[in-house]
């Protein structure tokens, strides 16, 4: 077989940089295509990058840049909605090294990944939003897009998230994302105070909804919750709920419990979109 030497990568949000990078080490030259005009620097809320993805992410040596842009986070402690501890845990191992856990929020990871590749020479397009994909006669794929343009690579991989165009190109009759049942929806706060420490996750089993958050380095609050909701919502109505109507519905969620849930939640100015 012979070995690709170029493949086109379709999304250019977190995945789509690494795996570009890593087929750069391999010696595989790759363009990545992204359907939306700018970035993702205004997407989603935070994550936690466990030292398995750091020492994956190492051999690519991103991982300084990723742990630069967050704060290690080595526990997690559980509550009940009546205030109860229930106990600690360790988020992940410990590294050789004494590498752990790090907490980063989406856009800095989006940021510094696609950072990253643009200085190691990886080409971007935006505003390339896939449409169909066809291999060529001589083994190779063209992918067009929405816009009128095409490609031509070697191998055309899909790195465009849970509602993948690629997948569903490739295999018409692959199966759908499955609905778990709950949505995720966060902010970050300084107005309200809390007695956790930097360093820890404090995660709430609320007699309604989950709950969790952290205190980042500068004493900024990192919030999460999961509303339940028997039927998934649709985008389109996610998309038109207002911060302070999802801010409303959470504060209720939560209103019988013990713990800072509610004053996290009603001095939270910053909610970015993100919710699912």
């Amino acid at each position: 077989m012979t070995r690709p030497r170029h493949a086109l990568i379709i999304g250019g949000g977190i995945a789509g940089p690494t795996v570009a990078m890593a087929l750069q080490r391999a010696g595989i030259a790759s363009t990545i295509y992204e359907a939306y005009p700018s970035g993702a620097d205004a997407a989603g809320v935070f994550l936690t990058v466990a030292v398995n993805g750091l020492d994956a992410l190492r051999t690519l040596d991103l991982h300084r840049v990723v742990m630069d842009a967050g704060f290690p986070t080595r526990s997690i402690e559980f509550f009940s909605g009546t205030g109860r501890r229930l106990g600690e845990v360790p988020i992940g191992g410990t590294l050789p090294d004494a590498t752990v856990t790090h907490t980063i929020k989406r856009a800095d990871l989006y940021r510094v990944l696609y950072e990253e590749a643009r200085s190691r020479g990886i080409p971007i397009q935006h505003g390339k939003r896939l449409t169909t994909a066809e291999p060529t006669p001589n083994g190779r794929v063209v992918g067009r897009f929405e816009d009128g343009t095409s490609a031509e690579g070697d191998v055309l991989i899909g790195a465009d998230g849970i509602h993948s165009r690629t997948r569903r190109i490739i295999d018409p009759a692959a199966p759908e994302p499955r609905y778990t049942g709950l949505g995720n929806i966060g902010g970050f706060t300084r107005a309200a105070r809390v007695a956790a420490k930097p360093g820890t996750y404090v995660m709430v089993f609320g007699k309604r909804a989950f709950f969790g958050y952290t205190l980042s380095p500068s004493e900024e609050i990192w919030w999460f919750a999961n509303p339940p909701s028997a039927t998934e919502i649709p985008r389109a109505e996610l998309a038109a709920t207002t911060p302070e109507q999802w801010k409303a519905r959470l504060i209720e969620l939560f209103a019988a419990d013990a713990g800072p849930a509610v004053d996290i939640i009603r001095s939270t100015t910053v909610m970015p979109l993100g919710t699912n």
